[in-house]
């Protein structure tokens, strides 16, 4: 699947947003989204377990779920789990920015990430809550800002994590 989207988002739900690995359809998903805002958006959720995802921004997230009913942030939406697949972000803005918390673990596959955020406030990877790394190899690039960057806390406990940062490489409030 390739997606241009000269105005606004490659692929956007207003619920929660799956990319899954399935051996009835062939296995892992091949796609490339080169867009001018965020390139896959899930308002409540945005779930990766497999595939091979090149995502491209001028100005926007290259993945982020910004849920904002506090009702619905309480009951848990506004987060992005990543537990497989090849994900290659460069991103106008942030990388991945999720309103909830971020959780990249392993289950199909180990993930590996390459994520590039060029904007001001570019963060290569952004939670409103935590984040929580478990596994994976992650080489995460801010040219602007942090690296790792969570409102509340941030857990490495598994994975290879290499961050370049211009500012912190991984902060947590």
């Amino acid at each position: 699947l390739k997606l241009t989207g000269n105005y606004n988002n490659g692929i956007h739900t207003t619920k929660d947003l799956k990319i899954k690995y399935d051996d009835e359809f062939g296995g892992a998903p091949t796609i490339t989204v080169t867009t001018k805002n965020h390139a896959l958006k899930g308002k409540n959720s945005v779930a990766i377990d497999g595939g091979t995802l090149t995502l491209t921004t001028s100005e926007g997230d290259g993945i982020k779920s910004d849920e904002d009913d506090a009702t619905e942030l309480a009951e848990g939406k506004g987060y992005i789990e990543i537990t497989g697949g090849k994900i290659t972000v460069n991103s106008g803005d942030k990388g991945i920015k999720a309103s909830n918390y971020i959780l990249i673990d392993d289950s199909v596959s180990v993930p590996t990430l390459t994520v590039v955020a060029s904007g001001d406030s570019a963060k290569a990877l952004k939670a409103d809550s935590s984040i929580y790394i478990y596994a994976g190899t992650l080489n995460l690039t801010s040219k602007k800002d942090d690296g790792i960057h969570a409102n509340a806390n941030v857990y490495l406990e598994g994975g290879t994590v290499t961050v370049s940062a211009l500012d912190d490489g991984v902060h947590a409030d």
